[in-house]
């Protein structure tokens, strides 16, 4: 999908991939699983989750790519994301590599021969890493986000064909679920028109330079999470999702918004074991996107509903009334919850025109079964509590 245009006001070449990034003159890539990945993200939430899966894979080696001056610092925070999954990084030396590098840097922040190594050893890439921060600007996010992605697909399309396994967002749809309507939003609908806060917008961007890549013959796989939480395990709480923060938020002025959308959630371990288990069947000829969301549909009323049963007392307000008591709770200290909230409603607004819009995920339920998955964890009170309570401490 090749863009002339600008777009909301992002810059028209941010729109459109280096033609030469393709698989073209590249050596196509080899059969069987992959032995050797490169992992991006791998410090933060979901990719930790993920890191976690490729190392119960027999035989893969994780080269992750970790921002850090040098490669002991970067070999530290991995080690720290490896411990909060209950990992002891020396029983992994060996099948994980902390490499040293950036989104935000051409060529990954490596040297040319670094870059084309890296190329030559990688069979298979999972980009996961990006800027998540609802508060920031398009420009603030930019260059991690967009050109980072850009370099990504360059990496994967050197010397020989890598698979690029792309964790999106389904705040992409952020035009289409502000629209609401009551309309079905499914995976192979096109993409709509960039809106809503910065980061959803160049995650809009980095998504359709990903697509323009699978256009040009470069395997790809799509998934588009929503709100992710925790699962049971204990392993790691999502602190920084905007869910869990303004939930914890919400309990702290004991109010909640009255809000018509319907909530796209999963669990983090649900997301990286269906990604990991698809990464290991043969590489898809056209691009497929996954909503990698729960079948299961949940109002924010029927959810806060879900947050009161663990005894907290939450009155339902109008969304302005509950942005005033946010920012009363704020006066002394700007903990962003309330623009965190306004960035929110931009994507989900609290009074919808029509019915509120649902996140269609047909085919990732149809693979999730095929492949023989664990189902899905419901969301229930309980999964919230042991992600609250951690919260609040």
């Amino acid at each position: 999908m090749e863009v002339g245009g600008a777009v909301n006001g992002i810059p028209p070449g941010d729109l459109v991939l280096d033609a030469r990034i393709g698989p073209a003159g590249a050596r196509p890539c080899g059969p069987g699983p992959p032995r050797q990945v490169l992992l991006t993200g791998a410090t933060g939430f979901l990719g930790g989750y993920l890191l976690a899966r490729l190392l119960a894979t027999a035989g893969t080696t994780v080269h992750c790519l970790v921002r850090g001056r040098t490669p002991e610092r970067a070999a530290e925070a991995l080690d720290g994301r490896l411990r909060a999954h209950g990992i002891d990084p020396a029983a992994v030396r060996g099948r994980v590599v902390a490499v040293s590098g950036t989104l935000s840097k051409p060529l990954l922040g490596w040297s040319a021969d670094a870059f084309a190594a890296a190329a030559e050893r990688i069979d298979t890439v999972y980009h996961c890493a990006a800027s998540v921060n609802l508060l920031a600007s398009y420009e603030q996010l930019r260059t991690a986000t967009v050109l980072g992605t850009a370099e990504v697909l360059r990496f994967a399309a050197t010397h020989r064909v890598k698979p690029v396994h792309y964790i999106s967002t389904l705040g992409v749809l952020a035009h289409a679920l502000a629209a609401g309507g009551g309309r079905r939003l499914a995976e192979d609908d096109p993409l709509p028109p960039p809106a809503g806060p910065g980061y959803c917008r160049a995650k809009w961007v980095a998504e359709l330079l990903v697509r323009t890549a699978a256009a040009r013959g470069l395997p790809v796989r799509i998934h588009r999470p929503g709100a992710i939480l925790g699962d049971d395990s204990g392993a790691a709480v999502a602190t920084t999702d905007w869910l869990m923060r303004l939930t914890a938020a919400s309990v702290r002025v004991g109010a909640v918004p009255r809000h018509e959308a319907v909530l796209p959630l999963a669990t983090a371990g649900h997301i990286a074991d269906a990604v990991v288990a698809l990464s290991l069947q043969a590489p898809p000829a056209d691009g497929p996107v996954y909503h990698t969301v729960q079948p299961q549909h949940l109002s924010f009323a029927d959810y806060f509903a879900l947050v009161r049963t663990l005894g907290h007392e939450l009155a339902e307000e109008p969304y302005d009334v509950w942005l005033d008591r946010l920012a009363a709770a704020e006066s002394d200290s700007d903990t962003g919850e309330v623009r965190l909230a306004q960035a929110v409603e931009q994507c989900f607004p609290a009074r919808q025109h029509g019915a509120a819009a649902r996140i269609g995920s047909d085919a990732f339920q149809r693979e999730v079964g095929r492949l023989g998955l664990p189902p899905a964890p419901a969301i229930d009170a309980e999964l919230i509590r042991g992600q609250l309570d951690r919260l609040l401490r």
